[in-house]
């Protein structure tokens, strides 16, 4: 609705969240994204702060959890419930968003089946409930509930959240679990980020592609992703969500055999770039950190961030305090840097600073990769 609106130019636009980010299923560092390009779009945001009340005077006073703003007028859009009247008059089993069923979609009378919005359906990856109110899981439940009335045993194996908008210029889709749901369930995962262009660089139109996975640390299952571009975005949520839906692993990822001519991929996909990416940090090439880690640290006097970008790309703006040797000229400077250190490494999205890595660990040195790089970094940090 705010997008709609900014083409009328004589409007001035706010959208409220009570939550801390727009965009729930996204992690707060991926809904960076999105906040930067509404600001650009002089949209206002106002985060954690909910709505109490609305009186409506000469303009209508919106009274916030904190403070209060005046409207002409006012959209709410503050999601769906399932309308589950008729199934408690029922006596079926419902929840705490919808109707309960079985993976044959029936209810909690054999006779009885229920589907789409209004229904509660197993999460593929936590084994527990959502609600998922999409068309395309509809969809598929609509065949396993027709399949079944006619005497064909199908069932329906759970959902997974696939999903995709478009934002202004860019395109944003997601699929899997967040990091939230995996804190909340007690799932063990780690997260990586990696940023490579949507096709061949050298041919014209490129375009990153930011991809953050969550993944299983102990055999590298995908377990979530968030992609956020102007171009593939789609493709390369829908490659992975169906590895998410296929329990395959970052090594299934880079064995993957996709389309390939410079003006639709690269050589190496960025999905097949996810893959070895994950596979490095599993495999012990490279051990990966984020930036929140890195603001989060405890002796920060045992660690110095080395910036491994070009002079040019440092001198556009750097992380504080970071030591800035060229990736190129790292190996006949190794000597400035001090082996009793722990080493944070950077570049713009995370290549070069994981062939830094790989010098400095052969060479001796302790060291991380901070995943990202400085490109996420500054994304991140234009909302401080």
């Amino acid at each position: 609705m705010a997008e709609n609106l900014s083409n009328y130019n004589n409007l001035n636009i706010t959208v409220v969240q009570k939550g801390p980010h727009l965009i729930n299923p996204l992690d707060e560092d991926m809904a960076c994204f999105v906040h930067r390009e509404l600001k650009k779009k002089k949209i206002n945001l106002i985060l954690n702060n909910g709505v109490n009340k609305i009186v409506e005077n000469d303009k209508l006073e919106i009274s916030l959890e904190n403070g209060k703003i005046e409207s002409d007028f006012v959209i709410l859009c503050i999601g769906v419930k399932a309308e589950t009247e008729l199934a408690l008059d029922a006596g079926l089993k419902v929840g705490d968003k919808g109707i309960l069923v079985n993976e044959y979609m029936q209810t909690s009378n054999k006779d009885i089946y229920a589907l789409g919005d209004a229904i509660m359906v197993n999460n593929s990856i936590t084994e527990s409930s959502m609600y998922t109110p999409l068309a395309g899981p509809a969809n598929r439940q609509a065949r396993v509930v027709a399949n079944n009335i006619v005497g064909k045993t199908t069932t329906y194996e759970g959902a997974i959240g696939s999903s995709i908008l478009k934002i202004f210029d860019y395109d944003l889709a997601m699929a899997g679990v967040n990091e939230k749901i995996c804190k909340a369930q007690g799932i063990k995962y780690e997260t990586i980020i990696v940023s490579p262009n949507s096709h061949a660089g050298y041919y014209p139109g490129a375009r990153l592609i930011t991809i953050k996975a969550l993944y299983s640390e102990t055999n590298g299952r995908i377990l979530g992703v968030q992609v956020w571009g102007k171009e593939g975005v789609d493709k390369a949520c829908d490659i992975l969500a169906s590895a998410i839906k296929m329990n395959m692993t970052a090594y299934d990822l880079e064995k993957l055999e996709l389309c390939y001519a410079p003006p639709f991929s690269s050589a190496k996909s960025p999905v097949n770039i996810l893959g070895n990416s994950i596979v490095n940090e599993i495999e012990g090439l490279v051990d990966t950190v984020t930036w929140e880690d890195v603001k989060e640290l405890k002796n920060k006097e045992e660690y110095s961030v080395l910036d491994v970008r070009t002079d040019e790309e440092y001198e556009r703006g750097a992380y504080e305090c970071a030591i800035h040797i060229p990736l190129d000229d790292l190996r006949n400077r190794l000597d400035e840097l001090d082996k009793s250190k722990k080493y944070l490494v950077y570049c713009r999205t995370g290549l070069r600073s994981y062939i830094a890595c790989r010098i400095l660990t052969q060479n001796g040195f302790e060291v991380k990769n901070i995943t990202g790089g400085y490109y996420f970094y500054s994304v991140i940090n234009s909302e401080k």
